[in-house]
């Protein structure tokens, strides 16, 4: 099971033991109250291509901003990450 925290990190809890390492490669977000790393979603064909999917909240020009991104697992990084659709901010 892949699970977020609100601070940026990805981890992984197998037979239900939380592993201490998170996995790298997370895009980076601005965590403040209730903004971060939010949620996670595999791919349909996950087993085939290892995509995972996060929403995050990330700074810019105009603000905070929630946007998309898109990873490829590989053991415990994610590769080749694209952010994919981003908000305007407020």
């Amino acid at each position: 099971m892949l699970v977020t925290e609100r601070g940026g990190r990805l981890r992984v809890v197998r037979n239900t033991i939380l592993d201490p390492q998170p996995i790298s490669g997370v895009p980076k977000v601005h965590s403040q109250r209730l903004a971060g790393l939010l949620d996670v979603a595999l791919h349909p064909r996950f087993s085939e291509n290892k995509f995972v999917h996060l929403s995050h909240n990330q700074s810019n020009a105009r603000g905070v901003t929630t946007a998309l991104a898109r990873g490829r697992l590989e053991g415990n990084a994610l590769v080749d990450v694209k952010r994919y659709l981003r908000g305007r901010g407020v």
